[in-house]
């Protein structure tokens, strides 16, 4: 608040006419401050503010942000266009705080800026529309009616992706119903090692979850899906700041998925290091999923230098994921599998007595990148198979529904 008792908003800016005349009644008759026009998302959860006032058609708001909103104690107005009866509706679903038609005029949008402010302070940001769990049009279950989700990291070069598509690929030849997500926002490779088509993938979904009303049969819509079951969604075509998703969307995407698999295998960046301050950082999508996985499966190389990038990669990990079981994954172990026991035992000096799997090496995973399939013979598979079923003994996971 201002010194007058004002409160501080910050203003999306998009080329509606309703943004100038706010903008303007602010600054000659007061009734709020505008403290900066937003942009750019992530600039408004750099900034401290007391409101964020946003129309329908600004391509950032979502549920996901205004939680993070609501999480730094930010009252969220909606302003809508009653000429178009979905756009009040949108912005009860993602959770705003207050909402007003534009055709009401500056003063009507400063009026509820005040009112929801008032609100806001006898019972907190997002009582008006409650919980996130309540907006999602979908069926909620249990945590032990969703599917698991399996987060596969490790440093960059140790064959994570392989190890993800194999993974993945074993599940669903249990019967199980999976899907392979591609969340590495820093070099996404999954279309390309299957030879999958570039969409729909991990951006088309987000954009569908705060238009389809968090329906999974329209956000996986169009998702590929290999033979054995496998269904797979692409990770994004270009890695451009201002194209990556918030570490929130891509959360909600993996949860919406875990309502219709048994399990859901992402495969994350490999750089996880935290930010050195509390403001987000480069690697927040790889963080939060993390975070959000019943399982991780850390993979590395029987190697000095692997070994060394290994244990780093598990430190910085470990921030992230505090209380989720790893199981780490040797790969491209040679047959005699000293190397890696070697690596083992190191892990063991430096107090990481995780469990350990080893894969071995094989030349059927070069043929198989070739042909854009999985591998499906061969030493690796046999390996990766004992480490599904590792996976499945431990996280207690029965097929909730059989691929047909």
């Amino acid at each position: 608040m201002t010194a007058s008792g004002e409160p501080e908003v910050a203003l999306a800016f998009t080329a509606e006419r309703w943004v100038e005349g706010f903008h303007r009644y602010c600054a000659d008759h007061g009734g709020a401050r505008i403290r900066l026009v937003v942009v750019d998302p992530a600039v408004a959860l750099d900034e401290h503010f007391d409101v964020m006032v946003a129309g329908h058609r600004w391509p950032p708001l979502d549920a996901s942000f205004v939680d993070a909103l609501h999480e730094r104690g930010v009252i969220v107005v909606g302003v809508h266009d009653r000429a178009e009866p979905a756009s009040e509706q949108f912005l009860v679903s993602v959770g705003i705080d207050g909402a007003v038609a534009s055709d009401l005029g500056p003063e009507a949008i400063v009026a509820e800026v005040a009112r929801a402010v008032v609100v806001g302070a006898a019972s907190g940001p997002g009582s008006r529309v409650g919980q996130a769990s309540e907006r999602q049009n979908v069926p909620t279950r249990s945590r032990g009616g969703r599917g698991r989700v399996v987060a596969v990291g490790g440093p960059s070069g140790s064959g994570r992706t392989e190890v993800a598509i194999a993974v993945a690929d074993g599940l669903a030849n249990l019967r199980h119903t999976c899907v392979l997500i591609d969340a590495d926002d820093v070099t996404p490779g999954v279309a390309a090692r299957l030879g999958l088509p570039l969409e729909p993938n991990l951006a088309t979904a987000v954009d569908r979850l705060t238009t389809s009303g968090r329906d999974p049969d329209v956000v996986f819509a169009g998702t590929s899906r290999l033979a054995g079951g496998l269904a797979v969604l692409p990770g994004l075509v270009a890695n451009a700041p201002w194209l990556r998703p918030r570490p929130g969307q891509v959360v909600e995407v993996v949860d919406l998925a875990s309502l219709r698999h048994d399990w859901v295998v992402v495969d994350v960046s490999g750089p996880v290091e935290p930010a050195p301050d509390d403001r987000g950082g480069r690697f927040d999508v790889a963080r939060a999923i993390l975070g959000r996985a019943d399982a991780v499966v850390v993979v590395g190389t029987p190697d000095p230098a692997g070994c060394v990038r290994l244990v780093r990669w598990i430190a910085d990990a470990s921030t992230a994921a505090r209380d989720v079981p790893l199981r780490i994954a040797v790969n491209r172990v040679a047959r005699d599998r000293a190397r890696a026991q070697q690596v083992v035992a190191e892990l063991g000096r430096r107090g990481i007595t995780t469990a350990c799997s080893t894969v071995r090496d094989d030349p059927r995973v070069h043929s198989a990148a070739w042909m854009g399939t999985p591998v499906r013979r061969g030493r690796f598979r046999r390996d990766i198979d004992a480490l599904v079923d590792d996976l499945v003994f431990d996280l207690g996971a029965e097929p909730q529904t059989l691929v047909g």
